[in-house]
């Protein structure tokens, strides 16, 4: 079963991870040290939530084209959270 690391808002990761926990292997965080450590234990595919904010998003990214072991996984930004948006 494909590994895919999910790196999301915690009020966003149980939708997809809910959605795609039938067919693959998902393992869902919110965390950025977390994420590393799953990307240590190898993933087929990277799905990165737009509001990740720890950091945020942008260093995640970063963060994987800059590492040879994570450069050549395939990465996905999603925006799943619906009321991200109208947090205030």
């Amino acid at each position: 079963m494909p590994r895919i690391l999910y790196a999301d808002h915690p009020l966003a990761l149980l939708s997809l991870q809910h959605a795609l926990a039938e067919h693959f292997d998902v393992h869902a965080t919110s965390r950025m040290e977390e994420a590393k450590t799953i990307l240590e234990q190898g993933v087929d595919l990277i799905i990165c939530g737009l509001y990740f904010d720890d950091p945020d998003v942008v260093t995640f990214i970063e963060m994987c084209a800059q590492d040879e072991r994570t450069a050549r996984i395939p990465l996905v930004c999603v925006r799943v959270w619906e009321h991200a948006g109208r947090a205030g």
